[in-house]
């Protein structure tokens, strides 16, 4: 059967087919042979009721459409419902804003933590953002969002607790002094520096922020109190001769921490010399420093001390006395003697007082007088006899030893004394030995005496004693 076109497809016509040869007819009897059996499109004939679509009121943000029917088959649009006129735009165009009834924002200045905004209108109708209140310049609303400025600190500060154990980090915004950000921690310590005797110890105190923004600080004290000295007990040590004394005290804590003073002793006899023993000196010194304290010491160092006197000249009655033993002398004459008074001083304490000697304090091995050479004299050229009156009146004639110093007589009592002289015997030099002659005395080296005017000196040597204290004066004959 024929199928009738449409809006949207083509037809064919009514025909017949013939089953052997598949020729197509127009008639039933096959006389009449087609080929084209489509019918065209017919645009009016719509196969099924149009669709309606109510009109859209346009708006200020967006376009409406006007009152159409559509065709289901061929999407025609046609402005009538029997679909006889077609049309192709349906648009009704966007109204305009009304600038009068806009929204108006106006400007916030951004803070540093909120942000502000640009001045702007909305529309009330289609609630979109403007610039402008004329509406014509169309923005997103985040184009008006002016955006928070953020803190604009100053420097940090830092305060330390009084006693060091915590610190406390602090800055404020420039832009607004209300805003401050401040951190308080606990400080951690540490020596650095010990304390010595006399300087205090250094402690460090560190404190470290959470906030990066505070840098980690550091605090050296001199908290720490200083030692002081702990010194030992003081030593003293005496100088050689014991004329000073040395004390000090070393410190426990540090060696090199020393207090010495040294201070000059004072003497006093504590027991005079004897014959038989030295005396003892008693030193004792006293020191500035209160930790020191006085120190004595006991020395047996004293010893006896003689101081002779040679006084040319003796008595009338010792000088005839004498004068009768020269005589008895072969080759001596009292033309050619010299008289000496000697005596003799003891010293028990050092020298600090003197005594004459007595037979008591008289060493038992007696003492060594030495009396000068005669002027004019010599050990080369003379020989030498001394005479001593002894004390109950009778005398003693002695060889003198001929030394340099002068002659030398060991006595056990002392004044008066005579010094006799005479010419040695002159032996023939021996040319051969180159001899320039001279007296020989076996055991003895010649010696020049002085030739000076009577210098009368003596050296006195004794036995018991260490020193001697020479005293010399002239005396006249009486």
């Amino acid at each position: 059967a024929a199928v009738a076109a449409t809006c949207s497809a083509a037809g064919t016509a009514e025909y017949w087919e013939c089953e052997s040869c598949g020729k197509k007819f127009s008639d039933e009897a096959g006389a009449t042979e087609i080929t084209d059996i489509a019918v065209a499109i017919d645009p009016a004939n719509h196969p099924a009721e149009l669709t309606h679509h109510a009109a859209v009121a346009a708006t200020c943000s967006a376009a409406g459409t006007a009152e159409y029917w559509e065709c289901t088959s061929c999407s025609k649009k046609f402005s009538d419902e029997a679909g006889t006129t077609e049309i192709t735009d349906i648009t009704v165009p966007k109204l305009p804003h009304i600038s009068d009834d806009a929204h108006h924002t106006a400007a916030a200045a951004a803070s540093c933590e909120t942000a502000g905004n640009i001045e702007y209108w909305q529309c009330t109708a289609c609630n979109k953002y403007f610039k402008d209140a004329a509406l014509t310049q169309e923005i997103e609303l985040a184009d008006t969002v002016v955006a928070a400025l953020g803190h604009d600190y100053g420097d940090v500060t830092y305060a330390w607790a009084d006693d060091n154990s915590a610190c406390t980090a602090t800055r404020t915004c420039k832009r607004d002094a209300t805003h401050v950000e401040t951190e308080t921690v606990t400080a951690t310590a540490a020596v650095t520096t010990p304390a010595t005797c006399e300087a205090k110890g250094t402690t460090t105190y560190t404190a470290t922020f959470t906030n990066t923004a505070f840098a980690t600080q550091t605090k050296a004290v001199e908290d720490i109190d200083a030692l002081g000295h702990a010194y030992g007990a003081p030593t003293y040590t005496w100088s050689e001769d014991n004329g000073e004394c040395t004390a000090k005290v070393v410190c426990a804590n540090d060696a090199s921490h020393v207090v010495e003073e040294t201070v000059t002793a004072t003497s006093a006899v504590k027991t005079p010399a004897t014959l038989a023993e030295k005396g003892t000196t008693t030193y004792t010194v006293a020191f500035e420093n209160p930790a020191f304290e006085q120190q004595t010491k006991d020395v047996q160092n004293i010893e006896i001390i003689t101081k002779f006197a040679i006084v040319e000249g003796v008595a009338a009655e010792a000088k005839t006395v004498i004068n009768a033993k020269i005589g008895e002398l072969e080759g001596y004459s009292e033309e050619r003697v010299k008289y000496y008074e000697v005596t003799l001083e003891i010293s028990f304490d050092g020298g600090k007082t003197f005594v004459p000697m007595t037979k008591e304090s008289m060493p038992a091995e007696g003492v060594v007088v030495t009396l000068p050479y005669p002027a004019g004299t010599n050990a080369k050229n003379y020989d030498f006899v001394v005479v001593h009156v002894l004390a109950d009146g009778s005398t003693e004639t002695l060889t003198p030893v001929e030394a340099e110093d002068g002659l030398k007589v060991t006595v056990k009592s002392l004044s008066p004394f005579a010094v006799a002289y005479k010419t040695a015997p002159v032996t023939q030099p021996d040319n051969t030995k180159g001899s320039s002659g001279g007296k020989t005395s076996p055991g003895h080296a010649p010696y020049t005496g002085d030739s000076s005017p009577v210098a009368l000196w003596a050296v006195v040597l004794l036995a018991s004693t260490a020193g001697a204290v020479l005293v010399l004066r002239r005396k006249h004959d009486r």
